[in-house]
């Protein structure tokens, strides 16, 4: 009888698919390394593949992470927060949040904590905030 791919493995396959874009590396690369197709990655990540126990061990080594962040466990109400990184550019904006001071941090917060609770965006607002977005690219 084949083995079916679980809950579990899917879970698994979220956890790689969010470490590795944190660590900003793409499915071809951590495929190169890990002597695989990049199509052998995206099954992995989409939990239609299983990922075998040596495989998790290397990486885990890769990705500087101990094998137990696949697993999810010592997550003390954090695993609602790993749906939130497949969310477009989320990754990005983690890292980017990480590297700026404190007081750059906090004043970032209150603004995706002001952006978050209004509820009715004008249209020239969003112009305004795409336009932004272009000047900083």
């Amino acid at each position: 009888m084949p083995k079916r791919v679980t809950e579990a493995d899917r879970a698994v396959g979220a956890r790689l698919h969010a470490l590795r874009k944190a660590r900003g590396l793409t499915q071809s690369a951590l495929a190169e390394v890990l002597g695989v197709s990049f199509q052998q990655v995206q099954k992995y990540e989409r939990g239609a593949n299983r990922i075998g126990a040596g495989r998790i061990r290397t990486l885990a080594g890769l990705l500087e992470v101990p094998v137990s962040a696949f697993y999810g466990e010592g997550e003390e109400g954090g695993g609602e927060l790993l749906p939130l990184l497949h969310i477009p550019h989320a990754a990005e904006l983690l890292q980017a949040y990480g590297a700026m001071p404190a007081v750059m941090r906090t004043a970032l917060l209150n603004v995706a904590r002001g952006l978050a609770h209004h509820r009715a965006v004008e249209a020239e607002d969003v112009a305004v905030a795409t336009d932004l977005a272009r000047i900083d690219a």
